[in-house]
């Protein structure tokens, strides 16, 4: 993914794309799952981690995804 998208504010939830122009790509760390049910489709399921913001994003949000590949705390 090239950024993630950050939404603040308490009436009008104002997005910002959050982004690191020097990298193309950034890795995000998450779970997933797959659930094998006898007789049945199996579900698939996810969840990204989230943080506490770093410095430069703390005035927009309190927290943040983890985040691989950018050049440090944003």
């Amino acid at each position: 993914m090239k950024g993630f998208v950050i939404k603040s504010g308490r009436t009008v939830r104002q997005p910002y794309f959050i982004s690191d122009p020097a990298q193309e790509v950034i890795a995000f760390a998450g779970l997933w799952s797959v659930w094998e049910r006898p007789g049945a489709s199996p579900i698939i399921s996810c969840a990204l981690l989230s943080r506490e913001a770093a410095p430069s994003i703390a005035a927009i949000h309190h927290r943040m995804p983890v985040v691989g590949g950018m050049r440090s705390e944003i």
